[in-house]
């Protein structure tokens, strides 16, 4: 089992950075899974995208690193924050370098983050525009964290108790299910009936 999560900020210290290591250290500890990868595109910035032959040597090298990380996993988390009713840039930029080579017929858990109560226009941005020749198989399940510099802290009273404690649970449970279908899509691709040489595309 091998989980890849791609936190979309473009700010290298981010909120979204933050949550994505709470998932890691939570699916590490609780879930014991072994195989757990951080893609942060606020560290770690794709440019914006062009053809393969008008890309620098350093954006081919951290696409083949991405590459190789996205081919291995079995599922995927993607974190977007809500910038001005949207998903990020740098998330839906990510989506034009990789394909459903990478992605395809893998699950994926949806997370947004807000700082305030909103949140929830990146789940249905994603939902709508970021699988067509992608793949990714989106659990019905998402997560949108409102408020989220009160929530999923190291220090306790940095916390608001109450939401801190129900997303705890309501992130486990999300977890849970991503890692469940982890498990049985991989059945599904292991029965070779998937044809991206015909078939690369969405309709």
């Amino acid at each position: 089992m091998s989980i890849a999560i791609i936190s979309g900020s473009h700010r290298k210290k981010s909120e979204s950075g933050r949550v994505g290591y709470y998932l890691k250290k939570r699916l590490d500890d609780k879930f014991n899974v072994t195989n757990v990868s951080l893609i942060d595109l606020g560290s770690q910035p794709l440019p914006l995208w062009l053809p393969e032959s008008e890309r620098s040597h350093e954006t081919i090298a951290l696409v083949n690193t991405f590459n190789d990380v996205l081919s291995e996993a079995t599922g995927f988390i993607f974190i977007s924050p809500e910038w001005g009713g949207m998903a990020t840039p740098a998330i839906k930029n990510f989506f034009l370098y990789f394909s459903a080579l990478e992605l395809g017929h893998k699950p994926a858990l949806l997370v947004s983050v807000s700082s305030s109560i909103g949140g929830v226009y990146p789940i249905s941005e994603l939902r709508a525009s970021s699988y067509k020749n992608t793949y990714p198989c989106y659990l019905p399940d998402h997560l949108i964290l409102r408020n989220v510099e009160s929530i999923f802290n190291d220090d306790p009273e940095k916390n608001d108790s109450k939401i801190h404690e129900y997303l705890v649970a309501r992130s486990d449970y999300c977890l849970r299910i991503l890692l469940a279908y982890a498990e049985a899509l991989s059945e599904v691709r292991k029965k070779n009936i998937i044809d991206f040489q015909n078939y690369p595309f969405g309709m």
